[in-house]
């Protein structure tokens, strides 16, 4: 079909109307990943500090290791008392585009059995981040930690 002088232009305007929708449609799905990426690592990061916690190492050790393992400005909470260990490793993903939009918050949390013989909680354990990350302790923390059976986290 051949084009007619009123339709001339028509396939570069309606380009340039729904690229920048593709665009923004490829960054959120970019956002997605990087979120979903996050929340994996954050999780991965989480077990391995409850282990940890859980044989008895000391909390600088666990932070460092679990700190290898989180995602970039992840946060980390301790909680130990004498039959369970909690950690939880929260991190914050950035969208990809400057703009209005807030970070995302990805979270895991895990818990572990205390070992006997591993003493316990720790006599200071300040429940703060590493060095160079800000943190606190998780929902619970100072109280008993809730039966790992009842959510399904191990």
């Amino acid at each position: 079909m051949a084009a007619t002088p009123r339709d001339r232009g028509s396939t570069t305007a309606e380009t340039a109307v729904a690229l920048p929708g593709l665009v923004l449609l490829l960054a959120m799905a970019v956002w997605a990943v990087s979120a979903a990426g996050a929340q994996l690592q954050c999780a991965d990061a989480a077990r391995l500090g409850a282990r940890a916690a859980a044989r008895g190492d000391p909390s600088p050790l666990v932070r460092a290791e679990v700190s290898r393992a989180a995602p970039a400005r992840a946060r980390v909470a301790i909680g130990r008392d004498p039959t369970t260990t909690a950690v939880e490793v929260a991190a914050p993903v950035p969208p990809p585009l400057v703009g209005d939009l807030r970070a995302l918050e990805v979270s895991a949390r895990a818990v572990a059995d205390t070992e006997p013989g591993s003493g316990g909680p720790p006599a200071a354990d300040p429940l703060t981040a590493a060095p160079g990350r800000s943190g606190g302790a998780p929902p619970g923390a100072g109280a008993s930690v809730p039966d790992p059976s009842a959510d399904g986290a191990r």
